[in-house]
């Protein structure tokens, strides 16, 4: 087997592993128990009453957006989904709040998440019960108005089969990644490569191989292949041409046939 064949094995192998392992977590993950989410909007207001020129300088105070981002801070607090925890008699844990300001309104988003919708109604439930009261008092002269209440719905995200699919072709991408590492790693402890095939006492340097150029390339063999004929060849040739000079013959005359 050759080494390129050896590192698309390789690569191959662990690509599969890591599709298999990606679609076992993704499976694992598809079949986790469903979560459930309730969300109600409020809106923040100026009070009831106020004169008119009074009630424009509010809204307008309410247009900088600071009110309401520190209403969404206070009903985002962790000790209301500690209190609809307890009330409910469910783990801590269990109860997600969160709120957030919708960005040019005076409303803010409120969302409870659990694992039961029933639960999750009736968190939201406590939740506005506490952390309006809370609110109003702090934010006065403004005050809460409850906008709209969504019941309880599954939480949004990928279906199973597009959780399994994601997950196992992040899982053959991972694996492939790794294949590629081990056979690089695996290239440089064998050596492989042109650095192995031209270093220092490779086959063929200087050692006369055919067309390198070695000191005995005339006779197409290293000095590892030396035979006793080939001085007695040499020796022979040197006496001949020593012969033809000596009658007056140059080079051209004694190398041309008779």
């Amino acid at each position: 087997m050759t080494s390129r064949t050896r590192r698309a094995w390789i690569v191959a192998a662990t690509t599969v592993l890591g599709a298999l392992t990606g679609a076992g977590a993704g499976t694992a993950l598809a079949d986790a128990p469903a979560r459930y989410e309730s969300t109600a909007t409020v809106a923040v207001v100026p009070a009831a009453g106020l004169p008119d020129d009074l009630a424009a300088d509010f809204w307008q105070v309410l247009s900088e957006e600071q009110v309401v981002r520190t209403a969404a801070t206070i009903y985002g607090s962790d000790q209301w989904a500690l209190e609809a925890a307890r009330a409910l008699d469910v783990p801590p844990s269990e109860v997600v709040l969160s709120a957030s300001a919708l960005v040019d309104t005076t409303l803010v988003e409120v969302t409870v998440e659990t694992d039961s919708a029933a639960t999750s109604d009736a968190a939201l439930a406590t939740v506005l019960g506490s952390a309006s009261t809370a609110a109003s008092t702090i934010l006065a002269p403004f005050v809460i108005s409850e906008a709209a209440v969504r019941p309880a719905e599954t939480a949004r995200g990928a279906s199973p089969a597009q959780l399994v699919g994601v997950a196992t072709v992040a899982g053959a991408l991972v694996g492939a990644g790794i294949g590629l590492v081990i056979s690089a790693i695996g290239r440089r402890g064998r050596g492989d490569g042109p650095a192995a095939d031209e270093g220092v006492g490779a086959p063929g340097a200087d050692r006369g191989t055919p067309g390198t150029g070695g000191d005995d390339d005339e006779v197409g063999r290293g000095p590892d292949q030396w035979r006793p004929a080939d001085d007695l060849a040499h020796a022979s040739t040197r006496e001949s041409a020593e012969g033809r000079h000596s009658a007056g013959q140059g080079p051209a005359a004694w190398m041309s046939p008779p």
